[in-house]
């Protein structure tokens, strides 16, 4: 598995409290808080800043699955901070590692739920939202902790750990 795209936002020219779509970055500083020049406006203002939610990691394949449902989300789109490729997650439990050959390491909480938020996607909106918000069920990455800050760069090799051979 490999990183192939790192986000913090929101992206230039929108309001502060947008948490996406988010800027492409070539690397990512990742703290305990989270990553470096991102914000989550749910967490800051609902979740008093919860650890539990400090990135959101999807996987490319999640993208592809919404796209062969009818949606073009672009990556950054969905307020991820860390898209990877290859990562398995029909397989992702909580508490199973991610990491990363800089010596990252990220402790997945729980799943992302799509959120009305998203409506303020341009190729959504009002009328499509309800929609996305089915469809999107489960494919919208995984919340993850942080245990061991560091960098990440696109490209970086990714390795998972605790799933179960069953």
């Amino acid at each position: 598995m490999r990183v192939s795209g790192l986000f913090s936002g929101p992206k230039q020219g929108l309001p502060k409290d947008r948490s996406m779509p988010k800027n492409p970055e070539p690397n990512l500083l990742i703290t305990k808080l989270g990553a470096a020049g991102d914000i989550n406006h749910y967490r800051l203002t609902k979740k008093n800043n919860e650890e539990d939610m400090a990135i959101l990691v999807l996987s490319s394949q999640e993208l592809e699955q919404l796209k062969q449902k009818g949606y073009e989300f672009l990556p950054g789109d969905l307020g991820e901070n860390i898209l990877v490729e290859g990562l398995p997650v029909d397989q992702i439990k909580p508490n199973m590692y991610l990491n990363f050959e800089s010596g990252l390491s990220l402790q997945f909480s729980r799943i992302c739920d799509p959120c009305s938020k998203l409506n303020q996607l341009p190729n959504i909106g009002s009328k499509r939202i309800k929609k996305l918000l089915k469809d999107a069920m489960g494919l919208r990455g995984w919340y993850a902790r942080v245990i061991a800050e560091g960098n990440v760069s696109i490209g970086d090799l990714v390795e998972i750990h605790g799933i179960s051979s069953n």
